[in-house]
């Protein structure tokens, strides 16, 4: 095995189950052939004993498949990652991405993996398994493992590791003040059975407002020190019924369960008893949040100020609840280990996922099943090394450390451990959530700001929504039109998001560029060329106006009478009606405007033009008679004009529904982008 720095030298060989702290990358085996490249994140960019164990587990691979000459047929690379590297990074998308074959990622993490196409569906794999003889994988997984490695119908991992919650008391605190010890494996004392009939959060914080009246010091503690607050507040919920998110993907926050656990557990703790230490977040990351004033809008704060602070005191004399790994900080003996209150406690951990990119993926499945198969201890070196238990049930039935004292009471929590968005499968934007903290400001606002329990609830909800909206897209856009230039007739477009849109930048789609020089086809009511023309064609209909009125009141005359006043209010009206297509060509444009103008005109043509062809057509026949005592017989009516007029007008009439009703006479937008 040899290990490389981060510039890609060579730290010399290295014995396999070993690693240096400064190397970035390790390989195992020598081929010709790409290596097998695994990723791991649990030392942040340091090398840890997980080197130890996968390096191990990728030598014997290597080992027992060795050709008869003794050469490598198969060669793999580990490189040692952080949590935002191996969940978040770019892979497998082109040839310039670094494209490993298997991740080791957060249980909520996967589900951001999938929905960006980025993991292998592991099915066919589980199924293989079975027909070679083995056991289905997932048999063997705790049953919470399918809220976090399930997505869509597929499993995308193999558990790693798991990440569970217990109490710890301090065992001289409550044997001074007689208090009842909590239950654990191997004695429920006086809880009775069950015990989280008894055994409740209420229980816990009378014995922790005990504590604090007769010690003077806060009996509770819990370190938030990545999104532990999240893992508590979950689990205390359930307990009342309630849940953080909802089945619809919606905030829980403000449901009437949810409030009354904050105030029957939290503000009781924090505010009322002061049994609970204020140190949970570090004072100093407190202080600096206090001395910000709060947003108006609680989407502007920024999360990562409030995470995360390592060096915080722990208290010792009474309640904490921590991971097993985290109990190293306190001396030895004087923590005991206890069940959780109520029914459940937090299931998290990692696991192990193939890449859909990977060009491996034989090799890469035959890793993953070393690592996890029952016949290694891969799993329990896991287990063993972050004082924690290991995610089979093989394993928990078969070692002896699992069937008494705190391993019994380990697996046992186990058996109860869910993870926080149970009953709901992992869902892609639970990473948002561990990023932008809605649990943690809620505590914040409730507890250092005074917030209303409302208050609190409804701004963190306004959290959640937005995590769970939509990334922006071109249905979230909105433009401004720029004043018509009166010398070329043509305006500038500008985008911008919707302020009302309920959406999210993130990942949305890309602004369109603004838009110059474009020419347009109807007159904007600003634009002062369209003022003259209305004013205009204002006038010249008043004067048609007037001259409709004198053809109706002279129509007695002599001169009217033979000019024909029908036809020549005809040509008036319709002349007048022809102005209807100026008024409805200034403005935007719009259906009955479209609509209207073509019926302004073509009527208005037909009765000035009709009119005047008719009288036209009456003195034409009239003289075009060939004799004059025919001529004198001769008679041709208005009422015979009109019915000729009707014709026409009901021919005009007819194509102008027809149009209207199935010509589609709507404005057209010229594209000047595929998205508008």
């Amino acid at each position: 095995m040899e290990g490389f720095t981060k510039d890609g030298n060579s730290i010399g060989t290295l014995p396999v189950g070993t690693h240096k702290s400064n190397a970035y990358y390790y390989l195992v085996g020598q081929t010709s052939a790409p290596p097998v490249e695994l990723w791991e994140p649990f030392g942040n960019g340091s090398p840890d004993n997980h080197v130890d164990i996968l390096t191990s587990a990728m030598a014997e691979l290597v080992l027992n498949n060795r050709d008869s000459a003794g050469k490598d047929t198969v060669s793999f690379k580990l490189r040692v990652g952080d949590w935002g590297v191996v969940s978040s990074i770019a892979i497998c998308g082109n040839e310039t991405q670094p494209c490993p074959d298997v991740l080791i990622l957060g249980t909520t993490q996967i589900a951001a993996r999938v929905a960006g196409g980025d993991l292998e569906p592991l099915g066919e794999y589980f199924e293989q398994a079975v027909l070679q003889g083995e056991s289905m994988p997932s048999d063997d997984f705790p049953r919470g493992a399918l809220y976090d490695y399930y997505y869509d119908g597929q499993w995308y991992g193999v558990p790693y590791n798991s990440d569970i919650r217990a109490l710890y008391y301090n065992i001289n605190t409550f044997t001074s003040l007689g208090l009842s010890v909590p239950p654990q494996s191997e004695s429920l004392g006086t809880w009775g059975h069950p015990y989280f009939k008894t055994w409740t959060w209420e229980a816990m914080m009378d014995q922790a407002k005990a504590i604090k009246d007769a010690t003077g010091k806060p009996a509770f503690f819990f370190p938030a020190l990545w999104d532990e607050e999240t893992k508590i507040v979950a689990a205390v919920a359930r307990n009342y019924g309630a849940q953080i998110i909802t089945k619809d993907h919606v905030c829980g926050l403000t449901s009437p369960a949810f409030k009354k656990m904050l105030n029957e557990v939290f503000v009781r703790m924090y505010l009322r008893d002061k049994s609970a230490s204020m140190d949970f977040m570090g004072t100093d990351l407190v202080n600096a949040f206090l001395a910000k004033p709060p947003p108006a809008d609680p989407l502007d704060y920024d999360a990562m100020e409030l995470c995360c602070q390592n060096d915080i005191t722990y208290p010792q004399h009474g309640f904490t609840i921590v991971s097993p790994s985290d109990t190293a900080k306190y001396p030895a003996g004087e923590l005991q280990m206890a069940y959780m209150p109520g029914r459940n406690t937090f299931l998290g951990g990692a696991g192990l996922t193939m890449t859909k990119g990977g060009k491996n993926k034989m090799w890469a499945w035959k890793l993953i099943s070393t690592i996890t198969s029952h016949e290694r201890s891969y799993l329990m070196d896991v287990a063993n090394y972050m004082d924690s238990v290991p995610p089979s049930d093989y394993f928990l039935g078969s070692e002896e450390k699992y069937k008494s004292g705190d391993g019994l009471t380990l697996k046992i929590l186990m058996g109860i451990a869910i993870p926080p968005q149970y009953p709901l499968a992992s869902f892609p934007q639970y990473s948002d959530m561990e990023m932008r903290k809605p649990i943690r400001i809620l505590l914040y606002e409730l507890i250092f700001r005074k917030l209303t329990i409302d208050e609190a609830t409804s701004r963190a909800c306004r959290i959640i929504d937005f995590i769970f909206s939509p990334s922006c897209n071109s249905s979230h856009w909105v433009y401004t039109q720029s004043p018509v230039n009166e010398i070329d007739g043509t305006i500038s477009i500008d985008f911008a998001w919707h302020s009302a849109a309920q959406c999210k930048l993130e990942g949305a789609e890309s602004l369109p560029k603004s838009i110059s020089n474009i020419k347009i086809q109807h007159f904007p009511t600003t634009n002062t060329a369209a003022i003259a023309i209305l004013g205009a064609t204002l006038a010249v209909s008043l004067v048609h106006v007037v001259y409709l009125a004198a053809v109706i009141w002279y129509k007695n005359q002599p001169a009217i009478k033979r000019a024909s006043f029908i036809f020549s209010a005809m040509i008036v009206l319709g002349g007048l009606l022809t102005h209807g297509f100026i008024y409805c060509i200034v403005g935007t444009p719009t259906h009955i405007t479209c609509v209207a103008r073509t019926w302004f005109l073509v009527m208005g043509f037909t009765l000035c033009f009709g009119g005047l062809t008719l009288k036209t057509y009456r003195i034409h026949a009239i003289f075009n008679i060939a004799t004059k005592k025919a001529r004198k017989g001769f008679k041709m009516t208005d009422y015979d004009l009109l019915k000729l007029f009707a014709v026409l007008a009901a021919i005009e009439i007819g194509l102008l529904i027809n149009w209207t009703f199935w010509g589609n006479p709507d404005p057209i937008m010229q594209v000047y982008s595929t998205k508008l």
